[in-house]
């Protein structure tokens, strides 16, 4: 959508979107994801912002598109009311992943669902594909691949710290309503495969992060 640079067709296309998603958000019985891309028009983050994520239960993005976010969060006052419907939160960097879940939102497997999502990412960056090209026939060589956190990692501004165990290097902490949990990146040392990770990170995360609607 970024190449369109007809912003009122762009904008209508926003607004389409957008109305089919309230459609989709009101049966109660199908869950939506949008995934971050670093958008270099502000106008189209803005639109997106304000037309797109506020009926959608989850999000995706990465360093750069954090900035980008906080950076309209900051600027504007009114930009915080999109997100307030947000049950699902997958923060990715070549470091580790985050993901938040709020309390009582149905979700479920959030550590399984965090652990393939870091996984797929450096197999398809620099697994071994002798064996297949799908996730589950690509594996991992350790050679390739390292740990670039300190083991002692600061979480919050409220003085959590994570203490990373080789043995279980995860970690859970209580942010608000929100229930998180990170996981350490296996990050490749050369990578040889970067486009489309973003989407495969996200996709597999929420095929494994498995959901219980209240009507069950």
């Amino acid at each position: 959508m970024e190449v369109d640079t007809d912003e009122d067709r762009r904008y209508s296309r926003l607004k389409d979107l957008s109305a089919m998603l309230q459609r989709l958000t009101a049966t109660k019985s199908t869950l939506t994801h949008y995934e971050f891309a670093a958008a270099s028009d502000f106008t189209l983050f803005d639109d997106t912002v304000k037309l797109v994520l506020p009926h959608v239960h989850s999000i995706g993005f990465n360093e750069q598109e954090l900035a980008i976010l906080h950076h309209f969060l900051m600027t504007d006052p009114t930009a915080a009311a999109p997100l307030h419907g947000l049950t699902r939160l997958h923060f990715h960097t070549l470091q580790f992943h985050i993901l938040c879940q709020k309390r009582g939102s149905g979700w479920e497997n959030p550590m399984t669902a965090l652990m393939q999502a870091a996984l797929i990412s450096s197999k398809l960056a620099c697994g071994d594909r002798s064996r297949g090209v799908k996730g589950a026939d690509i594996s991992i060589v350790p050679s390739l691949v390292e740990i670039l956190l300190p083991r002692s990692t600061p979480l919050t501004a409220s003085g959590i710290t994570w203490d990373i165990d080789p043995r279980s290097p995860t970690a859970t902490w209580t942010e608000g309503d929100f229930q998180c949990y990170v996981v350490p990146m296996l990050a490749c040392k050369k990578p040889d495969h970067t486009c489309g990770l973003g989407d495969n990170i996200s996709g597999m995360g929420m095929a494994y992060h498995g959901h219980a609607f209240p009507d069950k």
